[in-house]
């Protein structure tokens, strides 16, 4: 069954690393694609877990980015998640 996806990338980032997730928005942006960043998506006051997960899976596919400052527990354990989901392993 085909699937509508609503974005064509969805960024992964450690909060520390957000200065690279901006700038891979604004390259894949400017090329057309439809990005899901969520600095740029969502407010505060929006339920950002759910939202988060939701973009996700409305999602064409995740770039992680992962630098080796990127050691958040938090980060880590989305990470694996998000694994887990798109290969179909969770």
């Amino acid at each position: 069954m085909a699937h509508n996806f609503k974005y064509d990338v969805f960024i992964a980032y450690a909060s520390i690393d957000a200065q690279y997730a901006k700038r891979l928005y604004a390259l894949l942006s400017a090329i057309g694609q439809r990005v899901f960043l969520d600095s740029e998506a969502l407010i505060g006051g929006d339920p950002w877990p759910e939202e988060i997960r939701q973009a996700q899976q409305d999602s064409m596919l995740t770039l992680i980015v992962i630098s080796d400052r990127a050691d958040s527990a938090y980060f880590q354990q989305e990470t694996q998640l998000t694994l887990l989901e798109k290969t179909g392993a969770g």
